[in-house]
């Protein structure tokens, strides 16, 4: 899309333009399939105990330890606790199956169990939807009027957030309760943040409640009269010590930064932390394989991006260990193997031609959720073909018999010839290709 023109701030005419690139290729679904993947309640290898303190009721919440462990540090340490207790209890069960003839189903535990007591199941699964989408859900779309409720619930997540260490998250959660603070809930606000301990959220709504513009009428609005006393004199107080000088400070004058907890905090996004989960591979749980090409995988992840894999999982029995990954009758080599496995986990889309030719068949196969992947793997083979690469592709073409891209790839073979023929490649290929290579050339001549 192009745009011309514009006015300045004289209101004169200018002859600019702009020029917008729009994205040609479906939007990518990481998000989605992993967030339906949870909603599924499938293949659910750790439950949490949510709730339960000071009477409220708990609730058992299930997920999938391979991604909550590829997004927060603490939850994988947390869930390695649970599997090596259980582990424990497997060997414990074990040594007594050899003496008794029956074992106490109390100890028997197929799954692991994290318990979370201190946070309601509400506040667990807003987070728990943010690790698995990168979204703060019910706030992803508008912010609207936060009612106080909304503003406790979001205290809550942040709360939550700096417990799990998830820094992205505490951010987003900071930025919202910052940016729907107002006049109408900023008392409630500030005496939540009191309760909650969050000194970030508390010097904001002090800072907003003593500025000149907005002191007076929260002062004399009803909600001041139920504030807690020890917030009223420092209130109070506040308002005395910035009236004494030249200038109050604004909310936003100062770094009202949350102050993270001590220890290794984490700020990765969705995609990087899938990727850093494929590159590190921790806790896999399936190997994907071709004839003698093996590589590590999850199962979670493999189940949420291929309807395919999904389908695979869950009507074959639990001590599956090995799924193939060939397209059909074609023999994926270790390259467009990575490839495929860097797409499923983190949606990379940097494609060479000749591994688009493997994987353009790949997600119709796969049973994938869209066409993503089919659409670089056609735009990359239409706009990168050149004398250097052409020799593979015609080799790969060859392989798994696509004869459209084969006589593209010879074409172009026969047109730039006279630089394809000083390639150490060309002296490598088998006898029938060679002879594909001079039937071009004879056409193309006559």
């Amino acid at each position: 899309m192009y745009v011309f023109g514009g006015t300045g701030a004289d209101n004169t005419r200018h002859s600019d333009m702009y020029r917008f690139q729009f994205d040609t290729h479906p939007r990518s679904s990481l998000q989605d399939d992993l967030l339906h993947l949870l909603k599924s309640g499938t293949l659910f290898d750790v439950f949490f105990i949510v709730g339960g303190k000071n009477g409220r009721p708990s609730e058992r919440i299930g997920a999938h330890s391979a991604i909550l462990s590829a997004r927060s540090s603490v939850l994988r340490a947390r869930i390695h606790l649970a599997m090596s207790k259980r582990s424990s209890v497997d060997l414990r069960n074990g040594e007594h199956s050899d003496k008794t003839s029956s074992v106490d189903d109390s100890e028997q535990t197929e799954v692991m169990e994290v318990s979370y007591p201190d946070f309601t199941p509400e506040v667990f699964r807003i987070a728990l939807v943010f690790m698995y989408s990168d979204r703060l859900v019910p706030w992803s779309h508008s912010l609207g009027q936060m009612t106080t409720s909304d503003m406790g619930l979001l205290m809550d997540v942040y709360k939550l957030a700096t417990e799990l260490r998830l820094v992205l998250l505490e951010r987003l959660a900071a930025a919202l309760i910052e940016g729907s603070v107002d006049q109408s809930n900023v008392i409630f606000a500030l005496q939540c943040a009191h309760e909650h301990n969050l000194a970030f959220a508390k010097e904001y709504c002090l800072r907003y409640v003593t500025k000149e513009a907005h002191y007076r009428g929260i002062v004399m609005s009803p909600s001041f009269e139920s504030l807690d006393r020890p917030l009223m004199v420092e209130i109070i107080r506040r308002q005395q010590a910035s009236s004494g000088s030249s200038r109050a400070p604004s909310p936003d004058s100062a770094d009202l930064s949350p102050s993270h907890s001590t220890g290794p905090a984490h700020c990765g996004t969705l995609v990087t932390d899938m990727k850093q989960l494929l590159e590190s591979n921790p806790d896999c749980d399936i190997t994907v394989v071709c004839g003698d090409i093996a590589l590590p995988a999850h199962r979670a992840v493999m189940a949420a991006r291929s309807g395919f894999f999904a389908a695979l999982f869950r009507n074959s029995p639990g001590d599956l260990s090995k799924v193939n990954a060939c397209i059909g009758d074609i023999m994926l080599t270790r390259p467009v193997l990575q490839a495929l496995l860097r797409f499923i986990y983190y949606d990379d889309v940097t494609l060479q031609p000749e591994l688009s030719l493997y994987l353009i068949s790949a997600p119709h196969y796969f049973s994938f959720s869209n066409s993503r992947l089919q659409s670089f793997c056609r735009e990359s083979l239409e706009t990168n073909i050149s004398a250097a690469n052409v020799l593979a592709v015609l080799e790969s073409a060859d392989k798994i018999n696509a004869q459209e891209m084969k006589r593209h790839a010879l074409s172009i073979i026969a047109t730039e010839f006279p630089n394809v023929v000083r390639l150490d490649a060309l002296r490598q290929l088998e006898k029938p290709l060679l002879l594909d290579i001079l039937v071009a050339l004879g056409e193309l001549r006559f």
